[in-house]
């Protein structure tokens, strides 16, 4: 493919065509000269002024036969094996390829001359006339070209019309088409270059040709021509600015009175507005609507609107034609929205031309009132309606929203208080007037709750915010004018849907924001706020007057409470809305706002039987609108303070209703206010997730003590999610039993307030919510490890299913994951948590923080380094208090302190007491569900009766010890809980010390072994320790310190109490050794321990127990250790063992001994248990025997392994 430029000479004056030869070259040929063509094939470029069109095209190729031949020979043929096709683009502001353009423009050249002969004028004539014809209706790239040579176009078009008279028809259709296609969006430059045109428009005698020609198609649309005349009222608005340049120019060059004369009769017949009127009327069905709406736009745009007399005739037409295509009854459905803007564009562009913002030149005639008041009372409501019914369709938009309400704007803002008063004085009846006025509330409401325009739209906002307040005047005089005069004309809804309209544009976010933009306008803002605030203020003390008036008329009839009982109708409803104003910042909107408040409380207190006054409605309402409105960032402290202050006021001058409940009410919400506005900051400030939680607690309590049942459970829920998030497993268990609790086992339908807020999670009824309930607390429960009270949950469900609703599969599933939990704690090691004392000091934290100590439970295992860390990272890194001692004057410090060390939990009451039980049972009553706790520490003291003795370590060191309270149990529905109480100091002296710690010691030792015993998993590391640590002590010194609380100089100083703390010290130091004798037996059941381990285990033992019997007295076998030599021996020392046991116990045989005999059969681990049902029913002696062979069999067994 070959790609040629061809550049045409500039002044053509005949036909071109293109010649194109082919011509053959081989490489070879390259020394030899030239042959001539072998082939040839021509295009026309231009024939008749006319280019080639664009676009492919076939030629015909000749061959020249031999190469003898020359371009110029007539000896062609054609070539039957070759062809070639082209494809030509023409690039052009001079030429055209459409002939009828080039027909138009050049028709002077090819005008009838002396030159010319007959044959060719005769010729062109039919040629330019079906030209005109053909432009007139163009189609395709016509439309392109046309706009393309608009202006020459134009010019040749009138000055044929000079010389032509018989073409003016056709060339008045081209001029339209013209114009036509200058509306069109696409042909935007056209446009321009019309307007240029048109500036600099030179034929004066247009105007005449233009009008004559209007009225023929007018006069003709009734029969023939209708399409012709559609056309031309769509361009009317260019055809009369056309013939207006003309008239002008032609002022300029003519001083003819005849031309002035046939000018001023044309425009006459063409101005004549009554046949304007019949054109309209005689509009048939066949005129679309879009077409009927272009005429109406195209006249307004024209100078007969600037005549009021031409205005009285036109404009109720004008209007009565778009009120049609607003009616959605009367239009196609699917086309309604695009009818209805137009007409929207139409009224609006009405209203611009008869009542501009600014003043036009003197000749220009302004609407009148009378006008206005035609254009508003016809059109305003139309136009709500229809928009109302376009979004009722879904096709309405942001754009259709915005071109609607800133007409309707635009019509208010012209309204004045007479001519909106005279509406509705117009209405009918009474319905048409609360009609009328409701759409225009609910319009306005729209409005401002889903605005339309941009935020950047600074002025269009302010200007709809003046508007609006301008129309809530006239409605406010409208309601009070005519809705409460007398009884029977009194309609509440009217009034509440004035009052929330008032406080839907007082709370706009338009008026309440603080950008820079409004800064200058913020006068403005302020002014509106305050007087629609005054207004909504005036609307609700005009009914107590409105029906103390309607009680003075009719005094035998009426209630002495009329005003209070009508006004009940609003207050649960409107108390709300109220509130909305009353937390806007502005202390005038305030003061304005809360009386009304006050008067709530004495409507309702006033209105109930007298034995049985209250304002319950309003204050639960008041409360739970609080809660919401606050929550959403609304109000201040300054809100508080203010609604205080004003509402105690005005309640202590009704001391009946001061005492009857309005203190504790007044005092209540100032409690809530405190406590909602310390929950919204803490989530404002992205402060710490324990803050957050403790201040949800803070209201879940108070909203608890208050019954408010549905706020309490939704702050439930706030808390399970805050715990669920920080995946605290226990405390969201703890939560939901709260919830739980509150339900029934009944089938009570659950409240709707909860299916709408989606807290049933798909419950229908009370059962189904709480065993959903109980189930994941029990499932949260297990994964926190808190498996004792997973069972206590399920067992609560076991007689829901077993009798309630009988339902056996659900009851065996649960008896299933009882079992599994029982087995858990029985075999399963879990870690605890530590506790320890935070206490907060300094200014720099909240109130509620600063000076309080809490007890935090740490995570699992969590140690004091770690705890600390992220103690400071949660609380902003406050400096940290390394000491125990009371902190309390860094209350007043501007900083931020940390006081953080351990406390331990003083165990709960266990109900399992006897030695042998499973410890890892008893560990539960010792970190679970703890309230109590204590800590202590190291004070080392000299010059005491004990260093008196023998100045040791031992005698110096003393502990204080203190015991804390706290609020809640822990774990509880926090991590936290704060501490209520702190007991005085307690000083142990260092004989209390040692019994303390031996007594802990011994029960570590006891519990230990039995782990180890119990549970094969157990690790045996810790009890050879234990055990080494007591018998071989290397550097603490063991028992041997304990000497001293025995010798004469101690006895001499002691007290009657320390008489028996020594003696009990001797009975735990040889009670310690009957326990090692125990442990040593444990240690040997394990067969991970080597025997030379052993051996030095016992060896050290035989040492230790001889030490402590020559130096504390004898001790007693109460287990029995292992040397690994004579297996009977061991039989014979179980035996003695538990004999010589029981008789210290009982001093006789008596039958509770067989319960001793079965726990040691349990404790030591016999596995034969299926012999107990007989063992139960032999004598004591036989049973003993039978004991001792199992041991024997236990022993064989073990001896095996």
């Amino acid at each position: 493919m070959f790609y040629v430029k061809i550049r045409l000479p500039e002044d053509i004056s005949h036909d071109l065509h293109l010649r194109i030869t082919f011509h053959s070259r081989k490489p070879y040929d390259k020394g030899r000269p030239e042959k001539g063509p072998f082939a040839l094939a021509h295009i026309r470029l231009m024939c008749k002024s006319v280019l080639v069109p664009d676009g492919d095209h076939d030629l015909v190729l000749r061959d020249l036969g031999n190469t003898t031949n020359k371009p110029h020979s007539s000896v062609f043929s054609l070539s039957e094996k070759s062809s070639v096709s082209i494809n030509t683009l023409i690039c052009s502001t001079l030429l055209t390829q459409n002939e009828h353009i080039l027909n138009v423009l050049g028709w002077r050249c090819r005008n009838f001359g002396a030159s010319q002969p007959l044959r060719f004028y005769r010729e062109s004539r039919p040629n330019l006339n079906s030209s005109l014809i053909m432009l007139a209706a163009p189609f395709g790239d016509t439309q392109e070209e046309m706009i393309r040579f608009l202006c020459p176009l134009l010019d040749a078009l009138f000055e044929l019309w000079e010389e032509r008279e018989q073409l003016e028809l056709p060339v008045f259709d081209v001029i339209i088409a013209l114009f036509k296609l200058t509306e069109e969006q696409v042909n935007s430059t056209g446009a321009d270059s019309l307007k240029k045109y048109l500036d600099r428009f030179p034929y004066c005698n247009a105007a005449v040709k233009l009008m004559r020609c209007l009225n023929h198609y007018i006069a003709s649309a009734s029969t023939v021509n209708n399409e012709k005349t559609r056309n031309l009222f769509k361009v009317l608005g260019l055809v009369f600015r056309t013939v207006v340049q003309s008239k002008r120019s032609g002022d300029n060059f003519f001083d003819d009175e005849q031309y002035t004369q046939q000018f001023r009769s044309q425009l006459d017949s063409v101005l004549d507005s009554k046949f304007f009127i019949r054109v309209m009327n005689g509009f048939g069905k066949n005129i679309v609507a879009r077409e009927r709406l272009g005429m109406v736009s195209q006249l307004i745009d024209t100078h007969l609107f600037e005549l009021q007399s031409c205005r009285a005739i036109l404009l109720p037409r004008c209007i009565d034609l778009v009120l049609v295509q607003l009616d959605p009854d009367l239009s196609e459905e699917r086309e309604f929205a695009d009818r209805a803007m137009e007409c929207a564009s139409i009224i609006g562009r009405l209203l611009e031309r008869l009542f501009p913002v600014t003043t036009s030149p003197p000749f220009y005639q302004y609407g009148t009132d009378e006008e206005l008041n035609l254009i508003l009372g016809g059109t305003y409501r139309p136009l709500v309606l229809a928009m109302v019914y376009i979004g009722e369709q879904r096709q309405s938009t942001d754009e259709i929203r915005g071109r609607f309400f800133s007409l309707i704007l635009a019509l208010l803002n012209k309204m004045s208080a007479e001519i909106f008063g005279k509406y509705i004085e117009n209405r009918p009846n009474d319905i048409d007037k609360m009609d009328f006025i409701l759409e225009m509330l609910q319009m306005i409401r729209d409005l401002l709750c889903k605005c339309p325009f941009p935020s950047t739209w600074h002025q269009m906002i302010m200007l709809q915010n003046k508007t609006i307040h301008k129309a809530l005047r006239f409605l406010m005089n409208a309601i009070q004018g005519h809705f409460s005069n007398e009884k029977e004309r009194f309609y509440s809804d009217i009034w509440q849907e004035y009052m929330l309209t008032a406080v839907c544009f007082v709370t706009q976010p338009s008026l309440q924001s603080s950008e820079e933009w409004l800064r200058d306008e913020s006068d403005s803002r302020i002014q509106l706020r305050k007087g629609t605030a005054r207004d909504l203020r005036s609307m609700w003390f005009r009914l107590t007057r409105m029906f103390a008036f309607l009680f003075a008329e009719h005094k035998s009839t009426l209630h002495p409470f009329f005003s209070a009982v009508q006004k009940m109708a609003y207050i649960p409803r409107l108390v709300g809305a109220f509130l909305k104003v009353a937390l806007v910042e502005d202390d005038e909107t305030r003061e304005a706002t809360i009386p009304i408040f006050f008067d709530m409380m004495q409507c309702e207190f006033h209105s109930c039987v007298e034995d049985r006054k209250n304002f319950k409605k309003f204050s639960d309402e008041l409360i739970t609108q609080l809660d919401s409105l606050v929550d959403q960032d609304r109000g201040t402290r300054a809100f508080q303070e203010q609604f205080t202050k004003i509402l105690k006021s005005q309640c202590q001058s009704d001391k009946e209703l001061w005492e009857g409940g309005g203190r504790d009410l007044i005092d209540r919400v100032d409690r809530l206010l405190g406590h909602i506005f310390e929950y919204r900051l803490v989530r404002e400030t992205s402060d710490c997730i324990e803050n957050g939680m403790s201040r949800t607690v803070q209201l879940l309590r108070y909203y608890e003590k208050y019954r408010h049942h549905n706020l309490y459970i939704t702050y439930v829920y706030k808390l399970y999610n805050l715990h669920m998030t920080y995946n605290n497993q226990i405390e969201a268990a703890r939560a939901l039993l709260l919830y739980a609790n509150t339900l029934s086992w009944n089938d009570t339908e659950l409240d709707e307030s909860l299916i709408a807020r989606r807290l049933n999670r798909h419950c229908a009824v009370e059962r189904q919510l709480k065993d959903s309930l109980l189930c994941e607390a029990a499932d949260l429960f297990a994964e926190g490890e808190m498996w004792e009270d997973a069972i206590k949950i399920l067992k609560e469900l076991l007689p829901v299913y077993e009798i309630a609703y009988v339902d056996y599969d659900k009851l065996a599933s649960l008896m299933v994951r009882i079992a599994e939990l029982y087995r858990k704690i029985d075999r399963e090691n879990r870690a605890f948590f530590y506790y320890y004392l935070v206490a907060f000091y300094g200014k720099g934290f909240p109130s509620y923080l600063n000076g309080i100590s809490f007890v935090f439970r740490s995570d699992k295992l969590e140690r004091h380094a770690d705890f600390m860390q992220r103690m400071q990272q949660i609380y902003g890194n406050p400096e940290a208090i390394m000491s125990m001692d009371d902190c309390s004057h860094l209350k007043n410090s501007p900083g931020r302190y940390m006081q953080v060390f351990n406390v331990d939990p003083i165990p709960t009451t266990c109900p399992f007491n006897d030695a042998h039980v499973n410890p890892a049972i008893k560990d539960y009553y010792r970190h679970y569900n703890i309230r109590d706790f204590e800590y202590s520490r190291v004070e080392e003291r000299k010059g005491t009766k004990w260093t008196s003795v023998k100045d040791s370590e031992l005698m110096r060191t003393w502990i204080v010890k203190r015991t804390v309270v706290t609020y809640e149990r822990l774990p509880g529905i926090l991590r936290s809980t704060q501490i209520v109480s702190t007991s005085p100091p307690i000083y142990v002296n260092p004989l209390r010390r040692s019994v303390d710690q031996m007594q802990k010691k011994n029960t570590e030792l006891m519990e230990t072994a039995l782990l180890v015993l119990l549970n094969r998993t157990h690790a045996v590391k810790k009890l050879s320790g234990e055990i080494l640590g007591v018998v071989r002590p290397a550097v603490m010194g063991g028992v041997s310190n304990y000497e001293v609380f025995f010798s004469d100089e101690c006895s001499r100083i002691y007290d009657s109490e320390e008489k028996q703390l020594a003696m009990h010290l001797s009975a735990l130091i040889i009670e310690q050794v009957e326990i090692l004798e125990f442990c040593l037996y444990a240690h040997a059941t394990r067969t991970e321990i080597t025997k030379q381990f052993h051996d030095h285990l016992v060896e050290g033992f035989y040492e230790h127990k001889q030490y402590v019997e020559d130096k504390f007295g004898r001790t007693v076998k109460f287990a029995v250790y292992y040397s690994g030599n004579d297996p009977l021996e061991l039989v014979y020392t179980l035996w003695e063992d538990w004999v010589t046991k029981l008789l210290r116990k009982h001093g006789s045989f008596k039958l509770n001994w067989y319960t001793e005999l079965e726990i040691a059969w349990s404790c030591y681990r016999i596995d034969h248990v299926e012999h107990a049902d007989y063992l139960q029913k032999v004598e004591f002696e036989q049973r003993c025997k039978f004991l001792i062979i199992a041991i024997i069999v236990r022993l064989n067994i073990f001896l095996t392994i």
